[in-house]
Formats: C-alpha cells, structure tokens, sequence
C-alpha cells in the first residue's frame, strides 16, 4: 500500500496556495493537507525525517498530515506528483486514517 503525495492548491483556513498533500483515496481523489508546522487545533499523523520511510516521501523536513479537513481535487487542476507514503510508514499513516 503506497499513498500519493502530490502539489494541490489546496483550501486551508485563508490559504489556497499549492501545498504538499496525501492522496487518500485514488478514485476521487480525496486528500489531507501536508504542513511542516504543528497545530494543537488539528488531529494530526506526523511524518517524522528521521522515519526509515521518509525518503520516499520527498518532503524537506518533519511535517504534519492534517486529518481534520478533506477536499477532493478540482479534475481541471493538474496534480503535480512529489512522492508517496511507503514501507511501514504507510502501514501506520493507513491505521491512523481509518
């Protein structure tokens, strides 16, 4: 099991600017937005840089899947593909959003 993360101008609080974010369901394109801050206000999966997995993702640094807002990309908008949530880390992000 292997979740996408792709740039999307994703619609969070007043920003809609392109941001990292997780595919969670392939069919309709349903994602969570990716920060690399820590908000206490939102239920969040932290993708740690140190993780094993956390090559594949991609990112830069330590960041934090949002769990508390879902959107589902506009099909007019291009997904620009960065990299995805693997291995084991996949297995623990999988568990947390269910």
């Amino acid at each position: 099991m292997e979740f996408d993360i792709v740039r999307y101008p994703f619609p969070l609080g007043h920003a809609t600017y392109p941001r990292p974010c997780v595919i969670i369901d392939a069919t309709t394109k349903d994602m969570l937005a990716i920060t690399t801050k820590q908000y206490a206000k939102f239920n969040q999966f932290v993708l740690r840089h140190d993780h094993p997995d956390f090559a594949a993702t991609r990112l830069k640094e330590t960041s934090y899947v949002i769990g508390d807002t879902i959107a589902r990309a506009d099909p007019a908008v291009r997904l620009r593909m960065i990299g995805v949530i693997k291995g084991d880390l996949a297995t623990e992000f999988a568990k947390w959003i269910c």
